[in-house]
């Protein structure tokens, strides 16, 4: 976890919380969520681990904002939340997980020079998928949370073919916050991306700060690329200053996403408005393009990068006699990251000497695995299983570890609940086979105890005010049931009797409550009472297969 240091007056208030699954309430990992000010400023940002845990300290009372963002998940926002001096405010944000399909567009778009949210604006839907791993990496680099082993290098290219003619390469560790950075943002709208040198200009490639920028959304226009057989398929989303005679030196660019999972693949871009005497040697080739990288916890590198600029000449042209400026030769400057380590504690995060995971579970025949996937504990790495039942784990680091099956219908119980160990080397594919764990040990691990009791499961839930989304901790919460049983007093005498059978609990500072050993099959109502304020109760009915419900409470 990470948080961006800000000053903080003694009389500071916390506003803290949990991100939640809307649908199972389970805590989600790789949410980037951002405390935003009155004036719609961010103030800080935090990377939440696997208790889906976040918290802030601030000055002043509000209101304040909270905004949760992640791939594969709707943009949920909490506003108008207001701190009681020296106080603790807890909050929970349930996030809607849902399937990133970004348009299948086989035309160009219309180009567009802002980005106004509407419906069924295509261009606004990609941009937000683009801007939610531009801001993770933003906040990667901004909070430093890497060291990089990096491999640079420098090039001279041909400048038709852009064979390679020249090369120098070195390695070199380095504590940078980031491995490749543009130019402040105030500069470049002063004075663009190439800046004018003696002994030759200098050429920027835009980072993530950049491209976020208002400065930069204000001055380009934004249109949609078709999906493209030469980039696997990949959506585009293009770039172009308004004003093609800008004085400044520009870039134009197209930032290329998966149409399936969202993911910013890379950024490719070229060069406009060059200085005197580049603009004369100008080609197609000048530019750059910048890959990223994503990592389970929700952090994004540049992983690889390289820029073009132009190698300018006076040449004679022979039959003319006169001079001209022509483009001679092509230097490329770039890298990649050859590893990425973990500042606080050195665990390695990405090697390109890694190692590789491929399984498969074995279930019955009619298995349903549909949403189910497997997840390395401790590691908060997870693969989707197919249909078929297999998985497949890349870029992991040499170690032992442990697996976990989890399945929509269990809600997040069997997150932790290891099924097999495997032992991963570096630049080898380990293999293994897991079986799906029995109900019951799902359901005794969670609980804590020894053995289950059978035709029982658990309740998860959560105590909210549904306006603000603030938590609502102290609440006694009573599950309640009527239990029947039968009784033979003769022969042909059979009497039925009922029992009340009721569990209470306290909700904790985040608002969330759990039962375990409720009954199955059995209509359960769930009340809440604080102080003399009580909320009638919910029905439930546990199914016999998948033992769980998730109940929330609006507290009104």
């Amino acid at each position: 976890m990470s948080l961006l240091a800000f000053s903080i007056p003694a009389e500071a208030q916390v506003l803290r919380g949990v991100v939640v699954d809307a649908d199972g309430g389970q805590p989600l990992t790789a949410v980037l969520v951002t405390l935003v000010d009155a004036a719609n400023r961010d103030v800080a940002r935090y990377f939440v681990d696997s208790d889906g845990a976040f918290r802030f300290s601030v000055s002043g009372s509000g209101p304040w904002s909270i905004r949760a963002e992640r791939m594969g998940a709707v943009t949920t926002t909490l506003d108008d939340l207001v701190l009681e001096s020296g106080e603790t405010t807890a909050v929970r944000v349930a996030m809607v997980l849902q399937a990133v399909a970004l348009p299948g567009i086989d035309v160009r778009g219309e180009g567009r020079c802002e980005l106004e949210a509407g419906a069924g604006d295509q261009v606004q839907q990609v941009w937000e998928a683009a801007r939610k791993i531009l801001s993770a990496a933003s906040h990667t680099d901004s909070a430093g949370m890497y060291r990089y082993q990096l491999v640079s290098y420098t090039r001279e290219l041909n400048p038709r073919t852009l064979a390679v003619q020249e090369e120098a390469s070195s390695v070199r560790g380095t504590a940078v916050r980031r491995p490749i950075r543009s130019r402040p943002v105030s500069v470049l709208a002063d004075s663009g991306f190439v800046v004018p040198h003696r002994s030759g200009d200098v050429y920027y490639a835009p980072d993530a700060d950049a491209l976020l920028s208002d400065w930069f959304l204000d001055t380009h226009c934004f249109l949609i690329r078709p999906r493209s057989d030469d980039n696997d398929g990949l959506i585009g989303l293009e770039f172009r200053p308004i004003s093609m005679r800008t004085a400044n030196p520009d870039i134009r660019g197209v930032l290329w996403l998966s149409p399936v999972t969202g993911q910013l693949h890379f950024l490719e871009f070229q060069y406009t408005s060059l200085p005197f005497p580049a603009r004369e040697a100008a080609s197609d080739h000048l530019g750059g393009r910048v890959e990223f990288r994503g990592f389970d916890d929700g952090t994004w590198i540049v992983s690889t990068w390289h820029i073009r600029m132009p190698i300018a000449a006076e040449v004679r042209e022979q039959n003319l006699g006169t001079q001209r400026i022509r483009l001679v030769g092509i230097q490329e400057q770039g890298g990649r990251v050859a590893s990425a380590r973990r500042y606080r504690g050195g665990a390695v995060v990405f090697s390109a000497h890694t190692g590789s995971l491929t399984g498969r579970v074995s279930g019955d025949d009619d298995w349903e695995y549909e949403g189910a996937s497997v997840r390395i504990i401790g590691v908060d790495r997870s693969a989707a299983v197919d249909s078929l039942g297999r998985f497949r784990l890349d870029d992991l680091a040499a170690g032992v570890y442990n697996l976990a099956y989890t399945h929509p219908d269990w809600k997040g119980l069997d997150r932790s609940f290891a099924v097999a160990e495997v032992e991963v080397s570096r630049g080898d594919t380990s293999t293994v086979v897991i079986e799906p764990p029995a109900n019951e040990d799902v359901l005794a691990a969670f609980c804590r105890v020894n053995e289950w009791t059978p035709r029982t499961g658990v309740v998860l839930g959560a105590v909210v005010d549904p306006e603000t989304g603030v938590a609502i901790p102290d609440v006694d919460v009573t599950v309640s049931w009527q239990s029947l049983r039968s009784l033979r007093l003769r022969s042909d005498d059979v009497r039925i009797e009922g029992s009340d059978d009721s569990q209470v609990a306290v909700t904790d500072e985040s608002g969330a409550f759990s039962f375990c050993g409720i009954p199955t099959d059995l209509s359960v109502a769930i009340s809440a009472k604080r102080g003399t304020s009580t909320i009638a109760g919910q029905s439930v009915v546990l199914p016999v297969e998948a033992p769980v419900a998730v109940v929330v409470i609006d507290w009104r």
